[in-house]
């Protein structure tokens, strides 16, 4: 029996999120801007419902009503293949969703095929329709079946389908590996999938691209059906290859996002397959500026964190950028300045390059990462997380995070998604960090949102170019679903981490501090 599976809870908690009750979640334009309210319509081309003899996936949808009166949802289905009924699409749940709460659907329970439920079908993307603007989000869990065997935990990884507003004709993710490979004990590394999403009428001719630290690689071209969708791997093209970024182009509008599943040993270097996973929706343009709230780098007795920031240059023009960082305690810290090719991509290792001084000023703390560039980029983030006591090598993780980030700074901020709850399955934690990238000290409130209550936190002072951490459980102990709403008197970039400490009756000891054996983010929504 593997002790490792016993903290192989969910790499995904905001997702996890979605089965025990917690609140809403993220949504994004494209170019890394994030949503300042909510829409009628939303897109989410991630999704699974299949089965295996290893394993299998779940999918649930989840539907926040921010506004004062019902509203009535319907969902539609795409998948790998078209429906003779409904327009091309499959249909799936329909209900109503009452003022200020939160509906969550099984993807399985409601898809109408035809097929006895639950229906196993390996590609499921979605349409959300509402009568009114309301938030939406998904979550797609990976269970493997030799863990559950072994004693461990159902719902090991998970990644976020992450809702977009609109489709587009041009899509970039700077993250992605296809390092999966066989080792003499079996398969270790990542492997990445790009899933898109064809929800209109007409077919789209859609062509996907790679770029490496060194080289731009033509991918595969395909015609997507009008309402289907297309699972791509990235290791069919480029078997082997650590850093990969990826554009994908379409003939008429289509959404794309990612999904990665990082397979690790455990500490009897066995494999653990999909230990962690995490996802994001592509940007549709790139920027000059960009910012990622929440990193973090430690590695003692206690806890090892790695942070990379993925830089991708999908132009025809050679871009400078600057990597910088500001930390808890250390403050504003120079970093790295990077030279990318056209249409390549390059990986910063926070505080991991030879003889790094980024190392001593940001060792143990939380940081905000700016990046700014003399020509457009587009920039994501990857945290992941072992311990020492677990697995022997900091590159073995247990749980990762990663996230698009954000091209603009706000005022107001909301992150719908939170948890404080402990139960017999285990212990939500979640972490709210504030940056203030700017030159102007700023005055804070944050008010958390529960059921049928708002407790405010105390106010702080943000001096100039300072990053803070607040700790949800400090105000709002024990809670379910708990959104988050957060003002200043000047811009602010906020983001939130939102983690899992699984229990497992199996095994009987634990990993290092409650909260930290998987993890997501949930990125802040400026509200002005």
């Amino acid at each position: 029996m593997r002790k490792t599976s016993k903290y192989l809870a969910v790499a995904c908690a905001l997702m996890l999120a979605a089965s025990f009750g917690a609140s809403a979640a993220q949504a994004r334009e494209g170019g890394g801007r994030v949503t300042s309210s909510g829409s009628t319509v939303w897109y989410l081309a991630e999704g699974s419902t299949g089965d295996s003899p290893q394993g299998y996936f779940e999918t649930f949808i989840l539907v926040s009503n921010p506004g004062a009166t019902s509203v009535h949802v319907k969902l539609w289905h795409q998948l790998d293949r078209q429906n003779t009924l409904y327009d091309g699409s499959w249909q799936g749940a329909e209900f109503d969703v009452p003022a200020l709460s939160r509906y969550t659907v099984n993807v399985a329970d409601t898809l109408n095929t035809g097929a006895p439920s639950p229906v196993h079908e390996w590609s499921v993307s979605t349409r959300v329709e509402a009568s009114a603007p309301v938030f939406a989000q998904g979550s797609v869990y990976w269970t493997d079946k030799a863990v559950v065997a072994a004693g461990g935990m159902t719902r090991q990884a998970s990644s976020e389908s992450v809702a977009v507003r609109e489709p587009a004709t041009n899509w970039y993710l700077a993250e992605g590996s296809a390092s999966l490979t066989t080792t003499a004990v079996g398969p270790y590394g990542f492997e990445t999938w790009v899933l898109v999403q064809n929800p209109g009428t007409t077919s789209a001719d859609v062509s996907i691209s790679y770029q490496t630290p060194t080289r731009d690689v033509a991918g595969p071209s395909f015609r997507l059906a009008a309402n289907t969708r297309r699972s791509i791997s990235i290791g069919d093209t480029l078997p082997g290859e650590d850093s990969v970024a990826t554009t994908v182009t379409s003939t008429v509008p289509v959404v794309t996002v990612k999904s990665m599943y990082f397979t690790s040993l455990d500490e009897y270097n066995k494999p653990v397959p999909r230990i962690s996973a995490h996802g994001a929706a592509g940007a549709t343009d790139a920027q000059t500026t960009w910012w990622l709230p929440m990193g973090k780098l430690a590695g003692d007795i206690a806890e090892i964190y790695n942070t990379y920031v993925l830089v991708q240059n999908p132009g025809d023009e050679t871009a400078t950028a600057h990597v910088d960082f500001i930390g808890e305690t250390a403050g504003m810290v120079t970093g790295y300045t990077l030279t990318l090719a056209p249409r390549t991509r390059q990986t910063v290792d926070v505080g991991r390059m030879t003889d790094d001084p980024v190392y001593a000023l940001l060792a143990g703390q939380w940081f905000a990462t700016l990046v700014s560039a003399d020509r457009p980029v587009v920039v994501e983030k990857a945290v992941y997380y072992t311990h020492p006591g677990h697995i022997t090598l900091s590159t073995q993780w247990v749980s990762g995070f990663g996230s698009l980030g954000t091209t603009e700074l706000g005022r107001s901020w909301a992150i719908p998604e939170g948890s404080t709850a402990i139960a017999p399955q285990g212990t939500f934690s979640t972490l709210i960090g504030v940056a203030n990238p700017t030159t102007s000290a700023v005055n804070v409130s944050i008010d958390y949102s529960t059921t049928g209550s708002v407790m405010t936190a105390p106010t702080f002072r943000l001096e100039p170019l300072t990053f803070r951490v607040v700790r949800v459980s400090d105000t709002v102990p024990n809670q379910w679903s708990v959104s988050t709403a957060i003002t200043a008197d000047g811009d602010i970039a906020a983001e939130g981490v939102l983690y899992w400490d699984a229990q497992s009756p199996a095994f009987n000891f634990t990993m290092g501090n409650p909260g930290t054996q998987s993890a997501t983010t949930c990125v802040g929504q400026p509200q002005d």
